[in-house]
């Protein structure tokens, strides 16, 4: 099966989320992140394993638009005060392309971010409301 990992700013947590039928990869991030255009992330390379990228909402304007701790943590929203809002997925990227994950590769993925989901939202809750001061 095939996988990807949704960071989810409503709950602030990190959810597998399993391929519907034969949506492509573009597609379910349109859909997970319910926009119509989605722009790479670039991530700190520390806080998540070498080989996977993020996307977010290019659109950002016109929008309710809700702080995502766990993306502006990958982000480094605690080092440079710079948040990412709303949804965000998580992909393989294989050959300067997306891919999927396995079942397993989100799962571990997800869990890990979540054990961390309370301490990473206070750091960069704190970083980004003390940057727009």
């Amino acid at each position: 099966m095939n996988y990807c990992v949704l960071l989810d700013c409503l709950s602030n947590r990190a959810k597998p989320i399993q391929q519907v039928k034969k949506t492509g990869i573009l597609q379910t991030a349109y859909d997970l992140i319910s926009c119509e255009t989605v722009q790479l992330v670039p991530l700190y390379p520390d806080r998540l394993p070498k080989g996977y990228e993020a996307v977010c909402d290019e659109n950002r304007f016109g929008k309710l638009q809700i702080f995502n701790p766990l993306a502006s943590w990958l982000y480094g929203c605690d080092d440079h005060g710079v948040p990412i809002i709303n949804n965000v997925v998580i992909f393989k990227v294989k050959k300067d392309d997306f891919a999927w994950m396995t079942e397993e590769e989100a799962r571990k993925i997800a869990d890990d971010l979540n054990a961390r989901a309370d301490e990473i939202f206070d750091l960069t809750m704190f970083k980004t409301m003390s940057a727009r001061q």
